[in-house]
C-alpha cells in the first residue's frame, strides 16, 4: 500500500477510537459543546482520511 492510504487507515481507526464515543455514544452525559466538537471532528478526519485514501488512484491511471 502508498503511504497515503496507510495515513488514511491511520485516521479512520483513530477516529474511531479516540472522538466516536463523545460524538455518538456519551449523547446525555456530556454538554452539547463536547458533542458538537467531536462530531465536527470526526467529520473533518473522514473527509481528510477519504482524499488522501483516494489521492492514489489518480495517479495510478497516468
Amino acid at each position: 500500500m502508498k503511504k497515503n492510504k496507510l495515513i488514511a487507515l491511520a485516521i479512520i481507526a483513530f477516529l474511531f477510537t479516540a472522538p466516536f464515543h463523545y460524538a455518538y455514544i456519551a449523547i446525555e452525559k456530556d454538554g452539547g459543546i463536547v458533542q458538537a466538537l467531536s462530531m465536527t471532528l470526526l467529520i473533518i478526519g473522514a473527509i481528510i482520511a477519504i482524499v488522501l485514501f483516494n489521492s492514489d488512484s489518480e495517479e495510478a491511471h497516468h
